[in-house]
Protein backbone atom coordinates (compact mmCIF):
# COMPACT_ATOMS: atom_id res chain seq x y z
CA UNK A 1 0.00 0.00 0.00
CA UNK A 2 1.43 3.63 -1.10
CA UNK A 3 0.50 4.76 2.33
CA UNK A 4 2.72 2.88 3.63
CA UNK A 5 5.68 3.67 2.13
CA UNK A 6 5.35 7.37 2.73
CA UNK A 7 8.32 8.84 5.40
CA UNK A 8 8.31 12.18 6.35
CA UNK A 9 7.67 13.99 9.81
CA UNK A 10 4.80 15.87 9.34
CA UNK A 11 2.82 12.79 7.90
CA UNK A 12 1.95 9.81 10.88
CA UNK A 13 3.59 7.09 9.83
CA UNK A 14 0.41 4.48 8.59
CA UNK A 15 1.93 0.65 9.41
CA UNK A 16 -0.81 -1.46 7.43
CA UNK A 17 -3.89 -0.66 5.64
CA UNK A 18 -7.17 -3.02 5.50
CA UNK A 19 -9.33 -2.50 3.37
CA UNK A 20 -13.65 -3.13 4.18
CA UNK A 21 -16.37 -4.02 2.27
CA UNK A 22 -17.28 0.02 2.34
CA UNK A 23 -14.53 1.39 4.29
CA UNK A 24 -11.18 1.22 4.53
CA UNK A 25 -8.75 0.74 8.28
CA UNK A 26 -5.60 2.02 8.99
CA UNK A 27 -3.08 0.75 11.62
CA UNK A 28 -0.76 3.96 12.21
CA UNK A 29 1.39 5.78 15.13
CA UNK A 30 -0.56 7.30 17.92
CA UNK A 31 -0.05 10.92 17.69
CA UNK A 32 -1.06 12.76 21.46
CA UNK A 33 -1.60 16.18 20.64
CA UNK A 34 -4.97 18.66 20.32
CA UNK A 35 -6.73 19.52 17.17
CA UNK A 36 -6.14 22.41 14.90
CA UNK A 37 -9.85 23.67 16.16
CA UNK A 38 -8.68 23.58 19.97
CA UNK A 39 -5.85 25.30 19.25
CA UNK A 40 -7.19 28.38 17.56
CA UNK A 41 -10.56 28.21 20.39
CA UNK A 42 -7.45 28.58 22.96
CA UNK A 43 -5.60 31.59 20.83
CA UNK A 44 -8.93 33.21 20.06
CA UNK A 45 -9.66 32.92 24.17
CA UNK A 46 -6.18 34.08 25.05
CA UNK A 47 -5.89 36.93 22.46
CA UNK A 48 -9.27 38.19 22.51
CA UNK A 49 -8.41 38.06 18.59
CA UNK A 50 -8.15 35.70 15.45
CA UNK A 51 -4.08 34.50 15.61
CA UNK A 52 -1.95 36.53 12.67
CA UNK A 53 -1.25 34.77 9.64
CA UNK A 54 2.34 35.09 11.59
CA UNK A 55 1.20 33.71 14.45
CA UNK A 56 -0.27 30.26 12.32
CA UNK A 57 2.88 30.13 10.44
CA UNK A 58 4.74 27.42 12.76
CA UNK A 59 1.28 25.46 12.63
CA UNK A 60 0.65 25.68 8.58
CA UNK A 61 4.29 25.39 7.07
CA UNK A 62 4.65 22.09 8.72
CA UNK A 63 1.39 21.11 7.08
CA UNK A 64 1.72 22.60 3.76
CA UNK A 65 5.60 20.74 3.46
CA UNK A 66 3.37 17.70 3.79
CA UNK A 67 1.02 18.39 1.59
CA UNK A 68 3.51 18.93 -0.89
CA UNK A 69 5.09 16.14 -0.63
CA UNK A 70 1.69 13.99 -0.73
CA UNK A 71 1.40 15.57 -3.98
CA UNK A 72 5.14 14.74 -4.99
CA UNK A 73 3.99 10.74 -4.51
CA UNK A 74 1.12 11.45 -6.54
CA UNK A 75 -1.08 11.28 -3.94
CA UNK A 76 -4.32 13.87 -3.19
CA UNK A 77 -5.12 14.70 0.89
Amino acid sequence: VKLARLSHPNIVKVFHYIPGETTGFMIMDFVDGRTLADHLAECRARLNRPPTLEELRPLLEPALDALAYLHGAGLVH
